[in-house]
């Protein structure tokens, strides 16, 4: 394949990864609106970001299944062709129940088009094209973010809510039409493996358990037995997977996720430290939006204009991370990365609800410089040393764990931010015990009681700043482990992470028995 047509296949790969991240934020914006037009419950507007993580969780395992049994470049354009179908009808929906069974197919599609974009970099890019191509898809999902609610909001404001959904279908067109022309069909070079059938619904039914009790944890607590029912059983079928995988292998059989992948240099840390990162960035994706909303008193869509400079600071970072990492080295590049991201979370700390704009914009821009050097990096090392006939396995079991991060992070530092603001409120004496639960669950509900009793409204702001900081600090933690994690873990110099000497042409992506030969050395 041409140089540049596989650069411009990335830019399909980008852009339907892009049309992931735009969908998971807008529904945020859209939230409120959903629920008039529908008459949709709590419940409801629950499900309907639940039933997309669920599905996204659960279908990483089958999508690299499907990939290797239809091709990655048919399964890439079905996932697109389900995504913009289930974002059509997601905006013609008559109730609720139709928009949670449209989401969760489109979660599935999302799977797909996750693992399969990921996976075709090792088999499109050789071993030292890799973290560029790495880093121009990353950024964009980063981007999908923010812009989110920007757009969102703007639409909102101007047209019919269904362009919510609808924006989606243009982009997933666009990203159809370069696979097509772009993207080659691999050759298969080994006959197809049997379907590890309990390994598929081990791993599946473990990943969507885990998720679903993290997602219940954010709403009903650690405290509630469900919620641990749910994590601790999912955990329990992901242990008995991984056995059953050990097994499998041992005895000559064809397990769903390899083994080996875990002895490919580099590949395990480089899955580990991305998610750990990870964690610290959830805090600031979900909570700042609502400081800016609740304190800074700024629509959704000025919310989501004023997380712009994260993603500055994260594509400046995805710019130089890899010349950085052949120079430094990736462990120099990703310690120093997680503790720039730390050092600029500490600032962010310090917001009030007197801090500016320019303050926001100085700490999140230094921030996001440092979530991307670091989480660039060590997602290269991960995938540098991949063979290309396992990249669909590998990049599920990459993005099956980065996505339970998600959920984690948002369930233990909102449960931080929740303990905190609810510890620091001071409301009056003889106030109504509903009316004290309802400003105790959250910064808006206690703003709206505040508008019928302004004396309240302060301690709300200043309960949620406190519950904020105290995330923060959390984050910042979160930071220094990531740091500490790619001190002791990642590779020291390019060419140990690259896995050829220096002085060599890279050639072609290594296979199995080279990635073996070279661990086992």
């Amino acid at each position: 394949m041409r140089s540049s047509s596989k650069w411009l296949a990335l830019v399909a790969f980008s852009l339907a990864t892009l049309v992931i991240g735009l969908d998971m934020t807008v529904l945020a914006v859209a939230l409120p609106t959903l629920a008039r037009v529908l008459d949709a419950t709590q419940s409801d507007l629950q499900w309907f970001s639940a039933a997309f993580s669920l599905t996204l969780a659960g279908g990483m395992l089958p999508a690299s299944l499907i990939g290797d049994r239809l091709g990655p470049k048919k399964t890439l354009m079905a996932a697109l062709l389900i995504f913009g179908g289930c974002a059509i009808w997601s905006a013609c929906v008559g109730g609720p129940g139709q928009l949670i069974l449209a989401r969760a197919l489109m979660g599935l599609a999302a799977a797909l088009i996750v693992v399969i974009t990921l996976g075709m970099i090792p088999v499109l890019f050789a071993p030292d094209e890799r973290g560029k191509a790495l880093a121009v898809m990353m950024g964009a999902t980063f981007v999908g973010m923010p812009v989110g609610p920007v757009v969102g909001g703007w639409i909102l404001e101007h047209f019919w809510w269904g362009w919510v959904f609808l924006m989606n279908v243009p982009v997933a067109l666009v990203a159809l039409v370069l696979v097509l022309v772009l993207v080659p069909e691999p050759e298969r070079t080994a006959p197809r493996e049997p379907v590890d059938l309990i390994g598929l619904v081990l791993g599946v039914g473990g990943l969507a358990t885990v998720t679903y009790g993290l997602i219940e944890a954010g709403s009903a607590g650690w405290n509630s037995s469900s919620v641990r029912g749910w994590i601790v059983g999912g955990l329990i079928a992901l242990v008995l997977m991984i056995g059953w995988e050990t097994h499998m292998a041992a005895t000559g059989q064809a397990p769903l996720v390899p083994p080996m992948l875990f002895r490919v240099p580099g590949f395990g840390p480089g899955t580990l430290i991305p998610w750990i990162g990870q964690l610290a960035l959830v805090g600031l994706v979900f909570t700042l939006p609502t400081f800016l909303q609740a304190v800074h008193h700024v629509d959704a869509m000025g919310s989501g204009e004023r997380m712009i400079p994260l993603i500055f600071g994260f594509i400046v970072a995805a710019g130089c991370a890899d010349r950085l990492a052949r120079h430094l080295g990736p462990r120099a590049v990703a310690t120093t990365g997680y503790l720039i991201m730390g050092a600029g979370t500490i600032l962010g700390a310090r917001m009030t609800a007197d801090s500016s704009d320019l303050f926001l914009a100085m700490w999140l821009s230094v921030t996001g410089f440092g979530l991307g050097l670091g989480l660039i990096t060590a997602a290269s090392v991960a995938v540098r040393n991949v063979p290309a006939e396992r990249a669909n396995h590998a990049s599920a079991v990459f993005q099956a764990l980065q996505k339970t991060g998600g959920p984690l992070g948002a369930a233990i530092l909102g449960s931080v931010l929740s303990q905190v603001y609810q510890r620091h409120l001071h409301l009056p004496v003889g106030l109504p015990a509903d009316v004290g639960a309802t400003v105790r669950s959250g910064v808006f509900q206690g703003l709206a009681v505040a508008d019928r009793l302004p004396a309240i409204g302060q301690t709300v702001q200043d309960s949620f700043v406190a519950g904020m900081h105290a995330l923060m600090w959390v984050s910042v933690g979160i930071a220094l482990a990531a740091a500490v994690a790619s001190l002791a873990l990642l590779p020291r110099d390019a060419t140990q992470a690259l896995g050829y000497d220096a002085h060599l042409d890279p050639g072609p992506p290594v296979s199995d028995e080279q990635a073996l030969a070279r661990t086992d050395r």
